[in-house]
């Protein structure tokens, strides 16, 4: 028999709950993915590069035009001085993860995560024989806590791995939190950070969000994982891309070269055509989607403020956690699962997106990235509660 190299892991916590909400028919506010369409004017610079751009492999490090309006989205929104050489597409943001990952780690080399955090850290870690290291956060946004991190640091620290705007915690770092980390890696230049920014244009209540790469003493040492599909509503696509320094990028491309080489080509023609369109005509703001779903978080936060759950106001994203211990004393999971078959709501419970589950939390956690009406028909049924 073959030895796994993921003994410990199953079906994600994702996959389980969308395959409920698919067989009991009901809403889903589990997973993160938007049930509505794109803009089309996406959609219009997307169809006209199926019909006229190559049809074969783009450069290993992506389309140079696409690379180069990347570049200057990141240098307006951060004052960063990036160039195309710092940007390299991926399949996805999960893709690019694992490919920082792998460029960094040797067996036994710890990589420190913030509990809770995006369920695929861990399994990378694994799989390169490195060892996850449980940093716990602040309930209940799940803000870091600096002299954890800093207790947690050994010799064989290599990477830390911070996700900003944060799923599940919705916190979003601000440079403070930023410098604090960099006073505390001051002394070790070795160490890598890895920073998911995926809901980087996701920011509520007039907070702005600051990237790793525009931060003294770890812009060099970092690199930024993004994803077209969180940005233009659109996960399917599983397109992304990784930033970083040339040192940095340099390794990261020698293991993206050999994961999958290339990423789609058409996709990355008509993604760099509208991004040409939006920087001529209507400049990269438009790429903020902070109030279409600020407007969403309201809704949900006032609707489930009328019932028995607990909601906790999100700082960014398109998720919301609330506290479910008014209702029961039932592990989160087992809560979840009855709250999808008693009312038809599918949520997310909140312990497995931990390393070190902790055993009182009651919390479970909702995608408001969903139509008006979905959202509303949704409440009328949590109103039950």
């Amino acid at each position: 028999m073959h030895r796994s190299k993921l003994p410990n892991e199953g079906i994600t916590i994702f996959s389980e709950m969308s395959a409920l909400a698919r067989r009991i028919n009901a809403i889903n506010l589990g997973q993160g993915f938007p049930d509505f369409t794109p803009d089309q004017t996406v959609i219009k610079h997307l169809r006209e590069a199926f019909l006229h751009s190559t049809h074969q492999y783009a450069p290993m490090k992506g389309n140079e035009k696409l690379r180069k309006l990347l570049a200057d989205k990141i240098n307006f929104f951060q004052n960063t001085k990036l160039n195309e050489e710092n940007i390299t597409i991926t399949a996805g943001a999960t893709q690019a993860i694992f490919c920082a990952i792998t460029s960094f780690i040797h067996p036994e080399d710890e990589v420190i995560i913030l509990d809770p955090g995006y369920d695929s850290y861990r399994p990378s870690v694994l799989f390169n024989s490195g060892v996850p290291v449980a940093v716990p956060s602040q309930p209940p946004l799940f803000r870091p806590d600096f002299d954890r991190i800093k207790d947690a640091i050994t010799d064989k620290t290599k990477i830390i791995i911070v996700n900003t705007p944060n799923n599940p915690g919705t916190h979003v770092w601000t440079r403070q939190d930023w410098e604090n980390l960099a006073d505390i890696l001051s002394r070790r230049e070795d160490i890598i950070v890895l920073s998911d920014e995926v809901y980087e244009h996701i920011v509520f209540d007039g907070k702005k969000h600051v990237s790793v790469l525009s931060i003294d003493g770890l812009k060099e040492r970092a690199i930024a994982v993004y994803s077209f599909g969180k940005t233009f509503h659109a996960t399917g696509w599983k397109i992304g891309y990784a930033v970083a320094s040339n040192r940095i990028i340099h390794e990261f491309d020698k293991i993206h070269q050999y994961v999958v080489y290339a990423v789609n080509n058409v996709m990355q023609e008509g993604l760099a055509s509208y991004l040409e369109h939006v920087k001529q005509h209507n400049g990269f703001e438009v790429l903020d989607q902070s109030d279409f779903f600020q407007k969403k978080r309201d809704f949900l936060y006032e609707a489930l403020s009328k019932t028995r759950l607990k909601p906790i106001k999100p700082e960014g994203t398109y998720f919301m956690l609330a506290d479910y211990s008014e209702l029961s004393d039932k592990p989160d999971m087992e809560f979840a699962i009855e709250l999808a078959h008693k009312i038809g709501v599918v949520t997310i419970p909140l312990s497995p997106l931990f390393i070190n589950q902790p055993k009182e939390l009651r919390m479970i956690r909702l995608c408001f990235a969903k139509k008006d009406e979905t959202l509303e028909q949704a409440v009328a049924k949590l109103s039950q509660l």
